[in-house]
C-alpha cells in the first residue's frame, strides 16, 4: 500500500521530488536523527479520495504577544460547528 509524496528542495523556485513510499518506510527515515529533506514532505491526496482535514496551527509568540493560542483553537472550532 504506497502513497505519494511531494518533497520540497528549494523553496524560492517552488522545485519539488516526487516519492512513491509505504507510510511505514516514509516514517522510518522521517524519525532518523539528522534532519532531511523528508522534515518538509506532504502527502499528495488523489482526486475523490476518502480523507480528513487537519489543521497545522501555529504562530509565533514573539510578534503575537497578546494572542491566545488555546482561544484561538477553541475559536476554530466553534466556526467549524457551525
Amino acid at each position: 500500500d504506497v502513497h505519494v509524496f511531494a518533497l520540497e528542495t528549494n523553496t524560492e523556485d517552488g522545485q519539488r521530488y516526487y516519492l512513491v513510499t509505504t507510510y511505514t518506510e516514509l516514517w522510518f527515515y522521517y524519525n532518523k536523527e539528522q534532519k532531511t529533506s523528508l522534515m518538509h514532505c506532504y502527502e499528495v491526496i488523489p482526486e475523490k479520495a476518502v480523507c480528513k482535514l487537519y489543521f497545522d496551527l501555529e504562530f509565533y509568540k514573539s510578534v503575537n504577544p497578546g494572542a491566545d493560542g488555546k482561544k484561538m483553537i477553541a475559536k476554530l472550532i466553534e466556526v467549524k460547528l457551525e
